[in-house]
């Protein structure tokens, strides 16, 4: 993603195209809900969200292809990617707060942990 964001961007621009990293499981739900739910608690309520966690209960299903590349993807990446890949802030366009990220935590009655992609 950082390679082609960097390569790619101002051609995509030029041509009106959008290029779409991260669509599947793991990405979308997430991203477009702690977009929409930032969005509304600005609006609602003009204030920014200090936290928000994303609790899945129940999923179906299996690896797609594109998951399955992914991992592959991982495997053969340069120590240059490798090394992006462990910056929270490679992909963003100017410098934003700090956060930490947490590989797990405790909710009631059950055990949290991310997806298996993530990091």
């Amino acid at each position: 993603m950082h390679h082609n964001s960097h390569t790619l961007h101002d051609a995509a621009r030029q041509k009106g195209v959008k290029i779409v990293h991260s669509c599947g499981f793991d990405s979308i739900p997430s991203d477009l809900g702690v977009l929409l739910l930032s969005r509304h608690m600005k609006r609602a309520f003009q204030r920014q969200c200090a936290r928000i966690d994303l609790l899945v209960n129940e999923a179906k299903g299996g690896f797609s292809g594109g998951s399955i590349q992914s991992v592959f993807a991982q495997e053969a990446a340069s120590e240059d990617a490798i090394r992006a890949c462990k910056d929270p802030y490679c992909l963003c366009p100017r410098p934003v707060r700090a956060w930490a990220w947490e590989r797990s935590r405790d909710v009631p009655g059950r055990r949290a942990a991310p997806l298996p992609l993530t990091r």
